[in-house]
């Protein structure tokens, strides 16, 4: 088998495949391992909104239970784009990640916004 590429440089740049914008590639693998999550917190704003406690706390266990899949596809994720997980990603790349999401999944970024 071929040898395999580790990514041990810290000051290495995300790779580029044939024009494809890494950060909008994995922005939107995020936002399709996210999708059902942010589904339910767009359907738990509402219900919040509207004052509905119940029907707010029977969302809890749904949202815990998707935690394994999410977690899953984020890995999945991870092993695709190593680079642009590193704890010690230059601000730089976040800020394209930041920008990438904007664009591709604004829903993403509202809920990262809350979960920081």
């Amino acid at each position: 088998k071929g040898t395999k590429k580790t990514t041990t440089s810290p000051k290495q740049e995300p790779t580029l495949v044939q024009d494809v914008d890494p950060y909008a590639e994995l922005v939107k693998g995020m936002c399709e391992c996210t999708k059902e999550l942010i589904s339910i917190m767009d359907e738990m704003e509402v219900l919040q909104a509207e004052g509905k406690v119940e029907e707010l706390q029977a969302l809890v266990p749904k949202i815990n239970s998707l935690q394994p899949e999410i977690e899953s596809c984020i890995g999945e994720l991870q092993k695709k784009h190593p680079d642009l997980f590193r704890d010690d990603l230059e601000q730089e790349h976040k800020d394209k990640i930041d920008a990438a999401m904007k664009k591709e999944c604004p829903k993403l970024e509202k809920l990262s916004d809350k979960t920081r």
